[in-house]
């Protein structure tokens, strides 16, 4: 938790607590920090300036504002373009405020995850194809909140990789001079040759 002990804060404005609000951080009955949602949007609220006050200074203070950083942007659970073998697990971390994850395979099964204050693993990659993620803030909620994606793939990753090779083999010439069989020369060469001077010479005319 925030160690509000070595905290001082000389003024706050006296605000009364909406009932949207959950308090964070309190001096008595006075808020100084609390959070919220307001007309569907994620509030946080700090009722006195950091600059009258010695919070920055204090290793309460990163702590507080990452809390309140995941809860106005939460991020997705899982990193993006996330691609897995079949079979192969798949680690979720929910953000702050997230009630539930439910998530939809590729042949329409769904899943439901509860976060309990860790990490989440997610067995049933079985199918290859595209898993939607739903996330929820409330178990109630009929809607997500945020939807991420992650695809199972039964090619190889190294496949797919379009990032250039640092090293290429390239297999030695064993020196192999048989001659091709006649017959066996590729033709479409010669014809596309031939279909290109046809076309300019059809150009040619009704340009002329």
């Amino acid at each position: 938790g925030v160690d509000w002990n070595s905290v001082f804060v000389q003024r706050a404005h006296r605000v009364v607590m909406p009932s949207w609000g959950i308090p964070l951080v309190q001096m008595g009955d006075e808020p100084l920090v609390f959070f919220g949602e307001y007309r569907g949007r994620r509030t946080a609220v700090v009722t006195f300036d950091l600059h009258e006050s010695t919070l920055p200074l204090t290793v309460a203070y990163p702590i507080l504002f990452t809390r309140l950083l995941e809860y106005l942007a939460p991020g997705l659970p899982i990193p993006a373009g996330a691609n897995l073998s079949p079979g192969e697990p798949l680690t979720l971390q929910p953000g702050v405020g997230t009630a539930q994850l439910v998530i939809v395979t590729p042949q329409e099964e769904t899943y439901t995850l509860l976060p309990q204050g860790g990490t989440l693993t997610f067995e049933a990659t079985h199918a290859p194809g595209v898993y939607a993620v739903n996330i929820f803030e409330s178990l109630e909620a009929p809607q997500p909140q945020q939807v991420a994606y992650f695809t199972v793939n039964l090619f190889d990753g190294a496949e797919s990789a379009i990032a250039p090779a640092e090293n290429i083999t390239i297999p030695a010439n064993r020196g192999d001079d048989t001659p091709l069989p006649l017959g066996q020369h590729e033709v479409w060469p010669w014809l596309g040759a031939a279909a290109f001077v046809l076309l300019l010479l059809e150009w040619w005319l009704t340009h002329r």
